[in-house]
């Protein structure tokens, strides 16, 4: 069955039409998808910052209490500590006195107490001795006799020779009481003198928290050089900003492959327009690009110092300013098709960029003015050497020769056409 080709064209572009949207919508995701991975990346990245900077400001506020701790352990340290030895020993000393001294003072108390115990005796001695004494001359009542001198004499002699004794002796004990009495006073006072005011405990305890200071710097000065360890989230914030970098390159290219798919859209549209609708090819196809296309038009007319000014109207006629088209001059004709022609290839260019390196100008200068030749090299030297990197004038007129860098001369020899100078070519 034959299928118009038309119609058959427009399906073709509307199938590539429907493919290039899903396409469309496939990069749409995609962009979303990694626009929300952007987010988070960069949401993870303050994160890890604001934690690095708050890690880095820890390690220095501890670094500074540590600093300051162990200066005063340090302090307390260097305090002087009293010499464990000689403390021993001087106690050893006191404790010996005072061990000396405690029997001085048992002897002190054993005299005092036998002196006041024959004191006691005496006492007692002396009672009965005045007893008896009052019984001289009075009827004794066991024998009823009187009781005669010598018998208390006989009574009492004994008594006042024990006490005689017992005086001498208890003189003695209080004598030696007192004299120990004096000697313990005397040593007490010495030992107050001389005994360490610091005790053997307090000292020992000392040097025990001196030890313990001594470690706890230790303790303290390990943790002090730990805080110069690496920060644990540099490693993380580089491997985060390595995936924004990443994820940023994706973004570019995911925009570049939706402008691509835009434009290939556009471009297609243009062609299902064109086929599906015959009666509208033309204006469907150039209706946004005329205002580009007029403007070019303007300007190479402006070149070729023509008056009247041309456009394309929106249905693809011609519209002057002065008169139309078919009333200008042969070589006012030629400068309007040169400029028309030129502004076909700008747009051209805008539309599908450069497709070639080469421009070929065939006969362009026929029917041109001098005037209009002029204009035209100064449009082949000002407006297309720039963006060409080739460009072969083919010419007849003479007005062309000798006005570009490089220059073929050829004529036709027996219907053939040669290079006039082969050494003028291999100059050039």
């Amino acid at each position: 069955m034959h299928v118009d080709r038309f119609v058959y064209r427009a399906s073709v572009a509307k199938a590539k039409l429907e493919a290039i949207e899903i396409l469309q919508h496939t990069t749409t995701t995609k962009l979303t998808a990694r626009g929300q991975e952007l987010s988070r990346i960069e949401g993870e990245i303050e994160r890890l910052k604001k934690a690095s900077d708050e890690f880095e400001e820890d390690q220095k506020r501890r670094a500074v209490e540590l600093n300051r701790t162990i200066s005063d352990l340090r302090e307390q340290a260097d305090t002087e500590l009293p010499d464990l030895d000689k403390l021993r020993r001087k106690w050893e000393v006191v404790s010996q006195v005072e061990d000396r001294l405690q029997q001085e003072i048992s002897k002190t108390h054993v005299e005092t107490a036998k002196a006041v115990r024959l004191r006691a005796d005496i006492k007692s001695w002396l009672e009965t001795i005045k007893l008896w004494k009052e019984k001289q001359g009075k009827i004794c009542a066991t024998c009823e006799q009187k009781v005669a001198e010598g018998h208390v004499a006989a009574r009492i002699e004994p008594i006042e020779e024990k006490v005689s004794a017992a005086e001498k002796e208890a003189k003695a004990a209080e004598d030696s009481a007192a004299k120990l009495q004096s000697n313990v006073n005397k040593v007490r006072d010495l030992l107050d003198e001389k005994r360490p005011k610091l005790r053997l405990s307090e000292a020992e305890e000392a040097h025990r928290q001196h030890m313990r200071g001594v470690a706890r710097i230790e303790e303290l000065q390990k943790a002090l050089d730990s805080l110069g360890t690496e920060n644990p989230h540099v490693q993380s914030l580089a491997a985060a900003t390595e995936s924004l970098k990443a994820c940023r390159e994706a973004i570019e290219a995911l925009k570049k492959e939706r402008t691509q798919h835009e434009l290939l859209a556009s471009h297609i549209g243009y062609i299902y327009k064109a086929y599906h609708d015959r009666s509208k090819i033309k204006s469907n196809v150039f209706e946004e690009h005329i205002p580009f296309i007029n403007s070019r038009l303007r300007y190479y007319m402006d070149v070729f110092g023509l008056d009247v000014q041309l456009e394309l109207t929106n249905a693809l006629g011609i519209k002057s300013n002065l008169w139309g088209y078919e009333f200008e001059s042969g070589g006012e004709r030629k400068r309007t098709d040169v400029a028309f022609m030129l502004a076909m290839y700008d747009f051209h260019e805008e539309m599908y960029g450069r497709q070639c390196n080469i421009l070929v100008l065939d006969e362009v200068d026929g029917r041109l003015d001098d005037d209009g030749i002029e204009s035209l090299v100064n449009v082949i030297k000002n407006d297309l050497a720039h963006r060409v990197e080739t460009i072969l004038i083919i010419s007849h007129r003479d007005k062309m020769h000798d006005l570009f860098p490089n220059e073929l001369r050829v004529k036709k020899v027996q219907r053939f056409s040669v290079i006039e100078d082969a050494r003028e070519l291999a100059a050039i």
